[in-house]
C-alpha cells in the first residue's frame, strides 16, 4: 500500500476511486516485474548448472547469462520506480503518473526463459523449412538465434488431443545448437545407396521372403514360373517413414497404410496384389513408383499416395520399381554433416 501522511490534510480533496485505481495498478506492476525477475533469476540458476562444462559456460552460458542480466537491471530499475512512487506523500502519487508495466520485446523474453518459437529456422548452415524450432534463444549480432538447448519439430500436427491440444513430431532435440543441426540433418537425410526392398513372389515356405532390390530397380521374381507379387518391404530406410497400402484379389488381405512388410507369402498363382500405393512422412522427401502388371504393360509413373494399379481388375503386379526424391524446394543445406 502507499506511505500516506495525515488523510485528515487531504479528505476534501481526494478522489477514493482514483486512488483504488491507482493502488491496483500499482500492485500489478510491480508484482509482474518480481515475478518475472525471480523467474529469470530461477532459469539463469538452472542453465548455469546444465552448462558448467568450461566450453559451455564460455561460448553458450556467457552470453546466455550477459542477456539476462541486462534484463534483470531494467526490472530492478522498474521494481524501485514503482517502490518510490509508492513511498511518495499523496499529493505527489495523484499529482503524478503510476510507473508502466515493464515493457520487453516478448519474443526476446520467450527466448530467455526457453519458450522461443522460430518458424523456418536456420541454424548454423541449415535451414529447416516447413519445420519450427522451440527453444532458448538469444539475440546475437542483431539477430534472434536458437541458443543452448531446444528442439526442431515438424509443422504439420502429428496428433491432436482433447481438449485443444496438439502434438508435433519431433526431428531432433539437443543442448546445442550446433548439435541439433547436426542430429536434425542426419535425422532427415539417409543413405538412398542403402535402402532396399525385399520382395516375395509366389512361394509356399515363409522362409522364402525374396531377394533384395536397390532403388529405382525392377523386383524381378526370383525363381522360373514366379510373376505376381506377394509381398515387399522397404529395408535401410533409417528414421524415414515410409507407408504402403495395397489390395489383393483375396478376400481380407489388403493392406492399409502401414510400415514394415506388406502383404502375406504363400499361396499359389491365383493370389495376386493388383494395386498399390506409398507415402512418406516428410516434407523433404517425395517418393514415385511404377508397376509391370501381369498382361505385359507398365503404369505410368504414381508419387505420393496415386493409386498403381486397379483392384478387382484381375490383372496382379508382377515387380515394381520405386524412388525415392529430396524436395528441393523444403530443404536448404549449406554443409555435409557426413
Amino acid at each position: 500500500g502507499f506511505v500516506l501522511g495525515s488523510i485528515s490534510d487531504y479528505k476534501n480533496d481526494v478522489d477514493f476511486g482514483d486512488l483504488d485505481r491507482r493502488t491496483k495498478k500499482l500492485s500489478k506492476v510491480l508484482s509482474s516485474s518480481i515475478f518475472l525477475k525471480e523467474k529469470l533469476i530461477a532459469m539463469r540458476a538452472r542453465q548455469k548448472f546444465l552448462y558448467s562444462d568450461p566450453r559451455d559456460k564460455a561460448l553458450l552460458f556467457a552470453l546466455y547469462n550477459d542477456a539476462v542480466e541486462s534484463v534483470l537491471e531494467d526490472l530492478n530499475a522498474k521494481i524501485e520506480e514503482c517502490l518510490e512512487y509508492q513511498r511518495s506523500p499523496l499529493k505527489e502519487i495523484l499529482g503524478s503518473n503510476v510507473p508502466e508495466p515493464y515493457e520487453k520485446n516478448v519474443t526476446v523474453l520467450d527466448g530467455l526463459l526457453g519458450n522461443l518459437y522460430l518458424p523456418n529456422v536456420m541454424i548454423g548452415k541449415t535451414i529447416f523449412i516447413k519445420m519450427h524450432y522451440v527453444g532458448f534463444g538469444l539475440v546475437v549480432d542483431g539477430v534472434l538465434k536458437p541458443w543452448l538447448s531446444g528442439s526442431i519439430r515438424y509443422d504439420d500436427i502429428d496428433e491432436k488431443l482433447p481438449f485443444g491440444g496438439t502434438v508435433y513430431k519431433i526431428v531432433a532435440t539437443a543442448r546445442r545448437p550446433e548439435d541439433l543441426e547436426r542430429l536434425a540433418f542426419k535425422e532427415i537425410n539417409f543413405d538412398q545407396s542403402r535402402v532396399r526392398i525385399r520382395a516375395a513372389h509366389q512361394v509356399t515356405s515363409s522362409e522364402m521372403i525374396g531377394p533384395q532390390f536397390k532403388l529405382g530397380e525392377w523386383t524381378t521374381p526370383s525363381f522360373k514360373g514366379a510373376k505376381n507379387l506377394q509381398q515387399f518391404e522397404f529395408v535401410n530406410l533409417g528414421s524415414l517413414i515410409l507407408e504402403a497400402e495395397a489390395t489383393f484379389n483375396v478376400t481380407g488381405k489388403d493392406v492399409y497404410w502401414t510400415t514394415g512388410y506388406v502383404g502375406e507369402i504363400g499361396g499359389n498363382a491365383t493370389k495376386k496384389m493388383e494395386s498399390f500405393r506409398l507415402r512418406i512422412k516428410s516434407p523433404y522427401y517425395s517418393v514415385s513408383y511404377q508397376a509391370k502388371l501381369e498382361d505385359g504393360n507398365v503404369t505410368s509413373v504414381c508419387s505420393d499416395g496415386d493409386l498403381c494399379g486397379k483392384k478387382d481388375s484381375g490383372n496382379g503386379i508382377n515387380a515394381i520399381n520405386v524412388t525415392i526424391q529430396t524436395n528441393q524446394s523444403t530443404f536448404i543445406a549449406c554443409d555435409d554433416f557426413s
